[in-house]
């Protein structure tokens, strides 16, 4: 028991290495709105339809616990079949958020009739990543 005593500074001081985890922020014109860590079940946004102005926008900061900063970044927006309605590639999305005007979003799903779109980033040589869904209200 004594030697258990004497021993604990020793492992004590042990450094101990932090892991990290992916992580989405969702933005309304710059005003945090969501965050979600990754391995959330079904990560929702929902957005007022009858409140958006012409110069909203949402912006998405998305942080991989193992960045790529060289890779090839997308940004897919698809209905609930998965069919792609919008690709906006920036290969600068590691370090920034990446902006949509919600106006463009609104007519996607208004083409559509769809009210539940699903956010995605794509990211040469990873599987497809699920940030979230935006619902309106």
């Amino acid at each position: 028991m004594v030697l258990l005593f004497m021993l604990a500074p020793l492992f004590s001081s042990a450094k101990v290495s932090c892991d990290t985890i992916s992580f989405c922020h969702v933005f309304l014109n710059n005003q945090l709105i969501q965050q979600f860590n990754a391995g959330m079940e079904y990560p929702t946004v929902e957005l007022n339809l009858g409140k958006i102005k012409a110069s909203d926008s949402l912006q998405i900061f998305y942080f991989r616990d193992t960045p790529c900063n060289d890779c090839k970044k997308v940004l897919l927006i698809t209905d609930a079949r998965e069919k792609a309605l919008l690709l906006k590639q920036d290969d600068d999305w590691t370090d920034y958020r990446i902006s949509i005007p919600l106006k463009e979003l609104k007519r996607l799903g208004d083409e559509r009739e769809v009210y539940h779109l699903f956010f995605y980033r794509l990211e040469e040589g990873y599987e497809k990543i699920f940030l979230f869904t935006l619902v309106w209200k």
